[in-house]
């Protein structure tokens, strides 16, 4: 399934609503993602970027993010991220370490970051199908 469809199912006022039995809303789960896609993406890149506090802080959506326009902002934002990451891995050696992160490889970070979105775009694909988003028209 392409990034840009999941992506494209706005689940409107139904983003920041609690499913009985689902942990988090939609519009958390978008965000831990976008953290997360972030995060790997500067490290795969060599650039400095803050990690986040704890775990917890992942799933708490800033102010920036609420609201009808938020949805959107972090989908861009995602995006971006992946095409980042995307472009990066064309010109990187995967055996290569990791410069903000010598422990781990180029490659092993790849996986980390594309086993993360897929585990949790599953998530958000089972939140919008719960808010009536899913399939997007």
């Amino acid at each position: 399934m392409p990034l840009p469809r999941i992506l494209g199912a706005d689940p409107g006022e139904s983003a920041d609503r609690r499913w009985p039995g689902m942990p988090n809303t939609a519009r958390e789960c978008l965000y831990h993602i976008l953290v997360w896609a972030e995060v790997l993406t500067a490290c795969l890149a060599n650039e400095p970027k803050e990690w986040p506090q704890d775990l917890a802080s992942t799933w708490q959506v800033p102010a920036e993010f609420q609201g009808p326009s938020g949805w959107k902002a972090m989908a861009e934002r995602l995006l971006d991220a992946v095409e980042r990451a995307s472009a990066l891995l064309e010109r990187l050696e995967p055996a290569d370490p990791v410069p903000s992160w010598p422990k781990d490889t180029l490659g092993w970070t790849y996986q980390a970051l594309i086993i993360h979105n897929a585990y949790h775009l599953g998530q958000l694909v089972a939140l919008l199908r719960l808010a009536g988003a899913w399939p997007p028209l």
